[in-house]
This record gives C-alpha cells, sequence and structure tokens, in this order.
C-alpha cells in the first residue's frame, strides 16, 4: 500500500506537536499509526532506555499493530510498547502494585466470575436489609446505572434515593476485592491511576520511560481509562507530553460500557492538538459501498444511482430461503464462505440463521463464540480446574503439563482439538520458559490465566485460522473486522434502534422524539465492514420467536434509502419513493 497525500502528511507531522487524527473506516489510521512509529524511530526521536507507548482499545488493534511493526522494522519493538489500556495498567500493577496495598500476585476476575461475585453481595444486601427492592434484578439495574454513569462515563449523576447505599456497598466490595487478592478489569484502570497519584516516584518512571504517547480508537474510551491516559501524559508540574492520536466520533458505538465519545474534545483542549482528517477509502472496491458510507457520514451526498440490494420479505423462511440463494450463488462463482459475514444487532437473531444453515449443511463459526465472556462459559471446567490450582497454591509440575490434564481431564474427542483449546495448550508452554522458569509453578499459572483474558485476540486468530465458513456475528463484535460481502439482517425498528427508544418515538397517544445517534453510529459500523458488497435483509417476523409483528424496516434506512434497490419475494424491484416502500420503512419522530 502506498501513501497517499494526506496520509504522508500526518505521517510526517512536526515531531514536537501534538495531533488528533479522525478518519472513517478504511481509511488507513492503522497503517498510518505503524508508519508514524517508523518515522520516530527511523528519525531517532527515542533513545533507549526510552520507549514511545502506543495504547489501544482493544487487543485487535494492539496484536494488528505489532504484527504490521514486525513486518516493516524487524528490531521496532525494542523501540515502541504496544498494549491496551488494561494491559498497561495490569502490568504497572504486577511491578509497582504494592506501593498502594495491592499483592503482586494478584489474578484478574473474569467477567462471569465478577458478576457472580457481585450478585452475592447483592443478594446479601437485600436479604440483610429491610430495602424497597423486591427483585434482584431491579436492584442490579439501578445500582449498574448509578455505577455506569458516575465512575465510567464520569458523570456527577447522583442517585439523591440510593446514593449512600450504593457508595457503601462498593466500598465494601472493593475492599473485600483486593484483601482476597482479586481485581476486576475496572478496579485495573482505577488502582493504576491512584499508584501513580499517590507515588511520583513511579509516576516519573513512566514519564521519563515515555516520551511521546499514541493511542488508537479514542471514540472507545471510558472515563476512567481518559484519565489513566492524562496521568501517564501530564506530570505533577502541569507539563505535558507530546500526543498523536487517533478516533472517529462516527464509530462511537461502546457508549453501553460507558464509552465517551467526547473524550476526543477533552483531548484535543488538554493536549492542545492540531485536528487532522485523512482523505482517502483504501479498503472498499466497490463505488456503491463509498456511496453509501459517504451518505451515512452526509445526507446531504448526493447518490446517482442506487445498487445496493435489500430483500423484502413477509416471513422469516422467506428470508432466509433468500439468504441460502445468494449464499450458493456466490459459491458457484468462486466466493468462499469465509469471505462472507452476517451481521445482526442482536445476538439471539443468530439462533435462527444456526438452524437453518445446520438443515442446509452450510459451516458456520459464530464470532461472538469467541467472546471471553463467552469462552469461560463454554469451557468453565477448564477455568475452574485453572482457578483451583492458582488458590492451591500448586507446587508440582509445569504449566503446560496442568493445562493438558485438565483439557484432557474434562474434554474428549473433537472437543478437546478445538482452536481455541490448541492455542491454550501452546501458550501455556511459553509460561514454563524464560525468565517464568525460576518463579513458582503457580503463580506461573496465575500470569497465564490473567494473560488469556487479556493479551490474546481470540476472534483475530480464529479470522486467521477458519476456512470454508461463514461468519456470524454482531455488529459490535464485527468492529475491526472486514470481509468481502457482508449480509445484514434483523435492522428492523425495535431492535435497531433499541425497544426503549423505539416504544416512546411510536406511541401514537404521546408520540416522542428520540435520539437515535448511537443506533445510526451502529449501523454505520456494519456497513463499513464490507469490501465489495454489502446486502440487506427485511423480514416482517421475528427471527428470534418467529412471530409476525408491524416490524418496519429501521428508521436508520432513511439517511440511505435512495442508494437502494428494494427486491421483493417476486423479485420486482422498487424505488426508495414507491409507495410501497414507503409503508415498509420506519418514518417515525427520530432525529
Amino acid at each position: 500500500m502506498s501513501n497517499d497525500p494526506s496520509q504522508d502528511f500526518a505521517i510526517t507531522y512536526p515531531v514536537e506537536s501534538s495531533l488528533f487524527i479522525t478518519a472513517p473506516p478504511g481509511y488507513g489510521k492503522t497503517y498510518v499509526m505503524i508508519k508514524r512509529i517508523e518515522y520516530l524511530i527511523l528519525r531517532g526521536c527515542i533513545k533507549p532506555p526510552q520507549k514511545l507507548l502506543a495504547l489501544t482499545f482493544s487487543n485487535a488493534a494492539a496484536d494488528e499493530m505489532k504484527k504490521r511493526l514486525r513486518i516493516n522494522i524487524p528490531y521496532g519493538e525494542k523501540y515502541v510498547d504496544i498494549m491496551n489500556f488494561h494491559t498497561f495498567a495490569y502490568k504497572l500493577l504486577r511491578c509497582y502494585g504494592n506501593y498502594i496495598g495491592i499483592s503482586r500476585f494478584f489474578t484478574i476476575l473474569d467477567e462471569n466470575k465478577k458478576i457472580e461475585y457481585k450478585n452475592n453481595y447483592y443478594r446479601a444486601y437485600i436479604r440483610s436489609s429491610s430495602s424497597k427492592w423486591e427483585r434482584e434484578a431491579d436492584f442490579v439495574s439501578e445500582y449498574n446505572t448509578w455505577y455506569n454513569k458516575k465512575f465510567l462515563q464520569g458523570t456527577d449523576y447522583i442517585d439523591v434515593e440510593n446514593e449512600m447505599t450504593f457508595e457503601n456497598l462498593r466500598s465494601s466490595m472493593n475492599e473485600d476485592l483486593i484483601n482476597k487478592e482479586n481485581l476486576d478489569f475496572d478496579h485495573l484502570l482505577f488502582k493504576a491511576i491512584d499508584l501513580l497519584q499517590q507515588n511520583e516516584y513511579v509516576k516519573n518512571l513512566f514519564l521519563n520511560k515515555y516520551p511521546i504517547l499514541l493511542a488508537d480508537e479514542f471514540q472507545d474510551t471510558n472515563y476512567i481509562q481518559y484519565k489513566l491516559f492524562k496521568e501517564i501524559g501530564i506530570d505533577s508540574n502541569g507539563t505535558k507530553k507530546v500526543v498523536y492520536v487517533m478516533g472517529d466520533k462516527k464509530q462511537a458505538i461502546m457508549r453501553f460500557q460507558g464509552a465517551n465519545p467526547d473524550n476526543i474534545a477533552f483531548l484535543i483542549q488538554d493536549f492542545n492538538c492540531e485536528i487532522y482528517q485523512l482523505n482517502k477509502n483504501h479498503r472498499a472496491d466497490s463505488e456503491h459501498i463509498l456511496h453509501i458510507t459517504k451518505k451515512l457520514r452526509d445526507p446531504s451526498f448526493f447518490v446517482s444511482e442506487a445498487k445496493n440490494e435489500i430483500y423484502i420479505h413477509n416471513t422469516v423462511e422467506e428470508e432466509m430461503k433468500r439468504i441460502i440463494e445468494i449464499i450458493l450463488r456466490l459459491l458457484q462463482n468462486g466466493v468462499n464462505l469465509h469471505n462472507i459475514c452476517i451481521l445482526f444487532p442482536q445476538k439471539r437473531t443468530s439462533n435462527c440463521i444456526k438452524k437453518v444453515f445446520k438443515k442446509n449443511s452450510i459451516e458456520y463459526v459464530d464470532i461472538s463464540d469467541f467472546k471471553m465472556g463467552s469462552i469461560t462459559e463454554e469451557y468453565s471446567a477448564l477455568i475452574e480446574g485453572i482457578r483451583n490450582q492458582i488458590e492451591e497454591k500448586c507446587v508440582k509440575k509445569s504449566v503446560r503439563r496442568i493445562i493438558d490434564e485438565l483439557i484432557d481431564e474434562n474434554y474428549s474427542g473433537e472437543s478437546k482439538n478445538t482452536i481455541l483449546l490448541t492455542t491454550i495448550r501452546k501458550f501455556s508452554s511459553s509460561f514454563d520458559r524464560g525468565h517464568y522458569s525460576s518463579i513458582e509453578v503457580w503463580k506461573r499459572l496465575q500470569e497465564f490465566y490473567n494473560c488469556i483474558q487479556m493479551e490474546i485476540d481470540w476472534v483475530q486468530l480464529v479470522k486467521s485460522n477458519v476456512r470454508n465458513k461463514v461468519y456470524l456475528s454482531t455488529i459490535h463484535g464485527s468492529k475491526g473486522l472486514e470481509f468481502d460481502y457482508i449480509f445484514m439482517v434483523g435492522i428492523v425498528n425495535f431492535k435497531m434502534p433499541h425497544s426503549t427508544l423505539c416504544f416512546p418515538c411510536s406511541d401514537f397517544r404521546n408520540p416522542k422524539q428520540v435520539e437515535i445517534s448511537e443506533s445510526k453510529d451502529l449501523f454505520y459500523v456494519g456497513v463499513s465492514r464490507a469490501i465489495k458488497e454489502i446486502i440487506f435483509f427485511y423480514s416482517k417476523q421475528d427471527e428470534q420467536n418467529l412471530a409476525t409483528r408491524s416490524r418496519k424496516m429501521s428508521c436508520v434506512f432513511k439517511d440511505i434509502a435512495e442508494c437502494l434497490q428494494f427486491i421483493d419475494i417476486e423479485n420486482n424491484t422498487y424505488h426508495f419513493e414507491n409507495e410501497r416502500i414507503n409503508e415498509l420503512l420506519c418514518l417515525n419522530n427520530c432525529r
């Protein structure tokens, strides 16, 4: 890939100045980041033992950057540390956590264990108090809302009625977690911030080690991650490091996890960043995909000819039949199944697709099965066995032998030779070599367990190894991936946007205008996964329970309706201004 002029400008931007770069998907942000790192290294801007620090939101982004750097500059890793925010916090606390009373040998609670642990606290509180909550679910919902707004989003939100109750409960859980030598993912960040704020020696170590900070996908950072970034980037005297940061507010789809795209504005102000935009798409092969993505970013963009297709059906059976037909047609034209991905807004939609694929002998892989939460649930026996060995402080054998025995005890036949278990076996071997060989076995095993939660990008691993299977994914789960052919199903009202937005908008007695920008951004991210072609499928019937409802095509289609050809079960083609299409498309009071 050769640089376009906008990329050249960003790569060679003055070293002493801070820059924020924005660009749509496919415009080469990761490529530019790697080239910038190369540029800084080759210009001699970094003198060992100093390093660059490149922080990312995900393992996928970190692994991709490392891979490209190894190809382009074989010795590059001597000059740069590339990791996500949680890995940085973890390594910081592993080395210096004892300064704030945290054992260096703490275990990270996986998401399922964290939920189980907190639920026990919630139940104990509800049982021991004369609380107003009759249902545990109501208490959890209110507590999570309070916690997310106050601590992840960083707002000044106060639950007047429950503030003291929730704060006492949070403090109690935190204290107990640390006493038990456990930290969850949020507390990795909280405690890393505490360490840097409370210990000037440690803070100065990192200020001196990393003179230049780089970061990617900044729209997905939450309040805690931004606070950590500032702690690394600004010293106690207010002196600011040079930062080089990328992000795109249009791809901000992690708000449900506390992500705040306004962190981009805070960054630009706090670090005096100039703003620059890349301006050439290097992903999409099709002008029609370029048109649809431009239209989603700017509804005033003019489209002269509609070529993207949306198939309209009355029943899920018709919808699935059409999907199978198109897949078979692509196969006949030499397209491999692994170049096709079916996206949907809610995971439950995949159940219907899986049934139909099994019936038609079409192989598939569900990306969401390779999220850490799904892995710890699917392989609970292995995970529990590892935890038990750590808690018992096992002293015999090697990490690899312990993992082999646990897998052999709990799985048999093909089930113990999956990509995931094979990878875990191989990964465990590295914890018996090098500096690990002098550490007690249980501590090695603990490090291994923490690392499989943080440092393995399972989705990219699957994407690199699985062939001749159709990929299934929620739109959230597809972020960072790309496929030649994208099919999108379930893009209907009450799913996208969610029913909590659709109900007040469509209430015929008292309709309310609702904000759906997050749904539009999610739709945009899904569309921009396509390289060659994107096809939409619409059914009045619900894919989850097959109930026929008055489902309408989601209002997120409104901005791009003129880009589409609407094709019914009889293969009749309609333009978006056709009366029938206007009846099917949700045109309610959203914005």
